[in-house]
């Protein structure tokens, strides 16, 4: 509960903080951004991780040919023109207003048959595109795995299904494509960006973001409240009115499940809400609607201001934190804790400097998941770590630093860190793994458990670590590119990391 209670205390600073934006302030927490603009990180041949930066990204522009673009329902005549734009371009300093003009909201489900916005992800450009668009056969109807076939599926017929499109601009729309297949093609190529086509008419000259139709705004909003008012319905069942709120406990007359916020809230993890008990009668965790809103702002808050995805390759790590004096609007606390509470990590690691460098006046949650298309997969929590907790740990690791003389491991600051403790036990780990994916995935868990018994302050099996090394050592050091590349350095790490948890264990 510690971290759901402090995803919704962000919402609510977060709202609070844009109280003057009233005309969207119904939809501007359940937006979501299209492409993400921080890419994850990749290994160096040096078994190091790159820096990641901000990727690039495309929007496609696909300009509708229509008779009037303020009508409630928009008469499709055709294309006018697609051309291609970087995405999150333009003048705009307000990113929360750049997001809004997209009008995106990922879909509850991969199976859906409708969106949010008339946008679709085309993803990483490819070498045949006028393949992958119209299918192998040519006949995009006929290919259920064609991109086109997907569109047409999944995002543009249910705008004509629901009036914002008139009868036939479906079909129109999809044969101005298909005339236009190698256009769209060419402006598909960019392997290293991912792609949004964004179906929209002009004003006459400039193209109009979705936010800019009106008849977008109001397909738009019908689709949330519809979400909202079907109480999170699961396989056709319908929550049962008036149950009190999960974390308010008002009552909850259209409640929604957690899983609208969280992916890896599914209903068959006995250990994670809302799933906890097979006889429960309806296995969910219901959250009324301003709960609702506020714990999508505070999701939106920690994606953008919170979240690592670089210590751990293919991990995305939340820090968030939670002020103990419980009181949103931050008046109570230091000017120290107020700054990290408002402007987040500004993309640092999650044990940086930043985190460790605050007082006790909050606790932070720390959550590991990983991304897998529309799944999110949830690998550890651990709750309620005081800074101090924190720092007792980098003041450990600075002690096996001097008794090891490892003057080569201290960072510019002329000191050692915890963040430096965990990238190297990450490296040591990992690097056990050799090319076997195997072992990977195993060791990948072997150094979340640590981690985590690390921050929970709870007794580490150091023998099963030394046992994972041993184990493997003998085979790795018949690899003679292993051996030159990872064989002195990783000697070096291991007798660090066994020596600094040891350490740990004794002062636990």
């Amino acid at each position: 509960m510690g971290f759901l209670n402090a995803i919704r205390d962000l919402g609510e600073m977060e709202l609070n903080r844009h109280s003057g934006d009233d005309e969207f302030a119904d939809i501007d927490s359940f937006l979501h951004m299209p492409i993400e603009l921080i890419g994850e990180p990749s290994a160096d041949e040096d078994g190091k991780q790159k820096k990641v930066s901000r990727l690039p990204g495309k929007e496609i522009r696909i300009y509708l040919d229509v008779t009037d673009p303020r009508a409630d329902t928009l008469d499709v005549r055709g294309v006018k023109k697609i051309e291609s734009a970087d995405f999150w371009g333009g003048q705009e300093t307000d990113d929360r207003a750049k997001k809004r003009r997209y009008l995106y909201r990922e879909p509850s489900g991969s199976n859906v048959t409708w969106s949010f916005s008339p946008i679709y992800k085309l993803g990483k450009g490819v070498g045949d595109g006028r393949k992958a668009l119209l299918g192998d056969n040519g006949d995009w109807r006929s290919d259920k795995n064609s991109r086109y076939f997907k569109l047409y599926k999944s995002v543009l017929r249910a705008f004509e299904d629901k009036g914002t499109f008139s009868p036939g601009s479906t079909d129109r729309i999809m044969e101005a494509l298909v005339e236009r297949v190698d256009e769209l093609s060419e402006k598909w190529m960019e392997k290293k960006s991912s792609h949004i086509l964004i179906f929209s008419p002009c004003d006459g000259v400039c193209f109009l973001y979705p936010l800019e139709v009106p008849s977008y705004l109001a397909y738009f909003r019908a689709l949330l409240q519809t979400s909202t008012q079907s109480g999170g319905a699961v396989k056709g069942e319908r929550i049962l009115p008036l149950r009190d709120c999960a974390l308010c406990h008002s009552d909850a007359t259209n409640a929604v499940n957690l899983d609208e916020i969280f992916a890896f809230a599914t209903f068959d993890k006995k250990s994670f809400l809302p799933g906890l008990s097979e006889s429960a009668k309806s296995k969910v965790f219901p959250i009324c609607e301003r709960c609702y809103k506020l714990l999508s702002e505070g999701r939106n808050v920690i994606d953008r201001d919170f979240t690592d995805s670089k210590t751990i390759l293919g991990v995305n790590i939340y820090i968030t934190p939670e002020l103990l004096l419980n009181d949103a609007n931050l008046k109570k606390v230091s000017g120290k804790t107020k700054d990290f509470v408002q402007l987040g990590l500004k993309n640092e690691q999650f044990l940086s400097e930043r985190v460790l460098n605050q007082d006790d006046e909050l606790v932070f949650h720390f959550v590991f998941w990983e991304k897998n298309q529309a799944q999110e997969r949830l690998l550890l929590m651990i709750e309620d770590v005081p800074p101090s907790r924190l720092k007792y740990l980098e003041k450990l690791w600075d002690d096996t630093v001097k008794t090891a003389n490892s003057e080569d491991i201290v960072s510019h600051s002329n000191r050692s860190t915890l963040q430096q403790a965990i990238n190297e036990i990450r490296m040591a780990v990992m690097s056990l793994a050799g090319k076997n994916d195997g072992d990977t995935a195993i060791l990948r868990d072997l150094l979340l458990d640590t981690i985590g018994r690390l921050m929970k302050d709870e007794p580490i099996d150091v023998y099963t670590v030394k046992s994972f090394a041993v184990s493997r050592l003998q085979g790795l050091f018949s690899d003679g590119e292993w051996l030159a590349r990872y064989g002195v350095s990783n000697m070096r790490r291991l007798q660090r990391i066994v020596d600094f948890l040891y350490r740990v264990n004794e002062k636990n």
